[in-house]
């Protein structure tokens, strides 16, 4: 049975780079935006972390990600004014390039990564860290924690916020598989676990009038039959806008 979901979300789309480490070696070092905030996914939630705060990083945990960003420095320009007794700075400077390299290490439920952290002048970065040796056990034991329905939606629900179930490995996309002048479909996005495989896709809508999206059409560009498939307008109209985006998240069975 195709069970399909409806919910008005409101999302900010940013431009990222996304990068995939399978199974990390210890201390891998990994490059980064120095002024921007990146973000490293990892297979397993994260129970605690360290790191040299001197280094001048912030980072914030949420489930599996965790979110880094370089304070930068601030430089205060004189004027050197000999009647200014008080020196007051006219100016300050904010200075990205004095960031430095850092030690990360991430304690999850499943083990200890660790990573050094190479700051450039380079735009938002995405590491998403794939761990083969435990994924599958790991994945399978997640699939199998509830209910088919209770799994199903807690899978498309992550999926869509841009999260990985545990132990799912994660293949990202960027590939249009039908443009017409009504609509374009671009795959984003796989993720495949033990026994589920599950599909991004982003739609946007060509023309100047609502459209309907007939979810059957998806199902020719995913390998096995669909088991779930939820619908995402991104609007609180719950419609397929016009020029609006959509996004199709897809349930499969995994390949064997």
């Amino acid at each position: 049975m195709i069970k399909k979901i409806l919910i008005a979300v409101f999302s900010i789309c940013s431009s990222y780079a996304v990068t995939i480490i399978e199974s990390p070696s210890d201390g891998e070092a990994i490059a980064v935006s120095n002024r921007s905030v990146n973000r490293i996914v990892l297979p397993y939630k994260i129970k605690d972390l360290a790191y040299s705060k001197e280094k001048g990083l912030i980072v914030n945990i949420n489930e599996n990600q965790a979110f880094i960003k370089y304070v930068p420095i601030q430089k205060d320009i004189y004027a050197n004014d000999p009647n200014d007794r008080r020196n007051t700075p006219i100016q300050s400077q904010i200075i990205y390039s004095r960031a430095k390299p850092a030690e990360v290490f991430f304690i999850t439920s499943g083990k200890t990564y660790s990573f050094s952290l190479i700051p450039k002048d380079i735009k938002t970065q995405t590491i998403i860290i794939n761990d083969y040796v435990k994924d599958k056990k790991v994945a399978l034991k997640y699939e199998t924690s509830n209910n088919y329905t209770a799994i199903m939606s807690d899978m498309i629900k992550k999926v869509y916020l841009g999260n990985s179930p545990k132990g799912f490995k994660i293949q990202e996309f960027n590939k249009v598989v039908s443009k017409d002048h009504i609509k374009t479909i671009t795959l984003k996005q796989v993720q495949e676990g033990a026994l589920y495989k599950a599909y991004l896709f982003e739609v946007k809508n060509n023309t100047s009038v609502s459209r309907a999206i007939d979810e059957k059409e998806f199902f020719k560009y995913v390998e096995n039959p669909a088991l779930a498939i939820s619908v995402y307008f991104q609007n609180e109209f719950n419609e397929f806008l016009p020029h609006s985006i959509a996004k199709i998240v897809v349930i499969t069975k995994a390949n064997q």
